[in-house]
């Protein structure tokens, strides 16, 4: 196996809507897309940033694509609010027009085998314009929080 570089880090709570699960991994872009533009006009939501967000858990094979938004959770759409966490980033070399998203997971279910740390089920793909990473979530150990 090749070498990965993988960065350690920590983010605040954050705020997401969530899709459906996804019926077929390649539609994401075209549900991102949909669901951006449903939370500009049916909602009183701001996005943050322009990133898209898919999170897969390899265990149940489900997917979602996540937005982040700010705002009050209102009837309408699925809020998912993640607590403060420690994760792991790995900047994949490749950018989301160059890659086959079965590849990136295949090569995240790789990282998550020889990780060390105790990680979350889930993992996220983050788009962001050229760039892709994966983030990897530790889990917390409530003993010594």
């Amino acid at each position: 196996m090749a070498a990965y570089k993988i960065k350690k880090s920590a983010r605040l709570r954050k705020r997401f809507i969530q899709s459906e699960a996804l019926d077929r991994f390649e539609s994401w872009f075209d549900i991102s897309e949909k669901l951006k533009d449903q939370i500009k006009t049916d909602s009183t939501f701001q996005l943050v940033g322009d990133k898209t967000v898919i999170s897969i858990n390899p265990k149940t094979g489900i997917s979602h694509v996540l937005v982040e938004v700010l705002g009050i959770p209102k009837d309408g759409f699925k809020i998912m609010d993640q607590e403060p966490s420690e994760l792991l980033l790995y900047a994949c070399p490749e950018t989301p027009f160059e890659i086959d998203f079965e590849s990136v997971k295949v090569r995240a279910s790789d990282l998550m085998g020889v990780i060390t740390h105790r990680l979350e089920d889930t993992f996220h793909i983050v788009s962001d314009g050229l760039n892709l990473e994966l983030h990897f979530f530790i889990q917390k150990d409530y003993i010594h929080s």
